[in-house]
């Protein structure tokens, strides 16, 4: 199929009619003349999903992120699907959002991935770019800079499965957390250009609210992620990583203390 694109939607704990990405999605999808299909992968397998509307595939257990987006591209590659979207279950799907997409895969000259621009209640928070040697727990810039990492968050993303196939598909040791900062690392390794779309994704983010998502299981993930990536790195980005750490505890003494725990125990480790 040329120029044809799959849609991966990943739900979790929610039934199809809840998600708000389903609902927004399925109706533009109905009035575009592209060739686009929509795998919808359920992590939930006591929430039963059925639907005419795409591809559904449960897993047996919560497969997390990374076991989604593989089923995903193998479907894809199967199918000889030329891109991929990522998407999570509470991003609303714009018009403008899918005549960018259009805009970029037919595109001659497009890359091999593009993103929009993420926001939460009027707030930028992807995509950014940050000092390689330093990660992403140092300085940080929503403006592009001379030989810095962009990273972006998965929600929206446009990936060539190509790409993604030559790398081995999504890493299993990023099962949640930092998986997308890692294949956008691996992009920048191979001096590869990510497209900024010019258009903007309103999407939900649990991790910025601690007090109403968060649990000590998520917790732990998101940081055995962070730390994971900061090794990956080197030992400056690392040593940048648990001085944020320390930083956060000052912080959870206020919100969260009940995490202060965790956090420091990430730190000796």
């Amino acid at each position: 199929m040329n120029n044809s694109v799959l849609f991966i939607l990943v739900l979790y704990k929610t039934k199809l009619k809840e998600s708000i990405t389903f609902a927004s999605l399925n109706k533009l999808l109905h009035n575009d003349i592209l060739q686009k299909q929509l795998f919808i992968y359920n992590n939930s397998p006591e929430i039963p999903i059925t639907s005419e509307c795409g591809i559904i595939q449960t897993g047996s257990k919560n497969e997390m992120l990374v076991g989604a987006y593989n089923a995903g591209l193998q479907y894809a590659q199967d199918n000889h699907f030329q891109w991929i979207i990522l998407l999570d279950q509470d991003t609303e799907i714009t018009a403008a959002y899918i005549d960018a997409v259009n805009a970029f895969i037919n595109d001659p000259k497009n890359a091999i991935a593009a993103v929009p621009t993420i926001q939460n209640n009027n707030r930028i928070l992807s995509p950014f770019w940050y000092n390689p040697n330093k990660g992403p727990f140092a300085n940080k810039s929503h403006q592009p800079r001379h030989n810095e990492c962009l990273t972006a968050f998965n929600s929206g993303v446009i990936l060539q499965v190509e790409f993604l196939l030559n790398i081995g598909g999504f890493n299993t040791q990023y099962p949640l957390d930092y998986l997308d900062y890692w294949y956008f690392h691996e992009i920048y390794l191979l001096k590869q250009e990510v497209t900024i779309l010019g258009t903007t994704l309103t999407h939900s983010l649990s991790v910025l609210n601690y007090r109403d998502y968060m649990t000590k299981a998520r917790y732990k993930s998101l940081l055995a992620g962070e730390k994971r990536f900061a090794t990956q790195l080197g030992k400056q980005a690392l040593c940048y990583y648990k001085f944020r750490l320390l930083g956060r505890c000052v912080k959870l003494c206020i919100k969260m203390p009940q995490y202060i725990g965790i956090t420091l125990r990430s730190i000796l480790e």
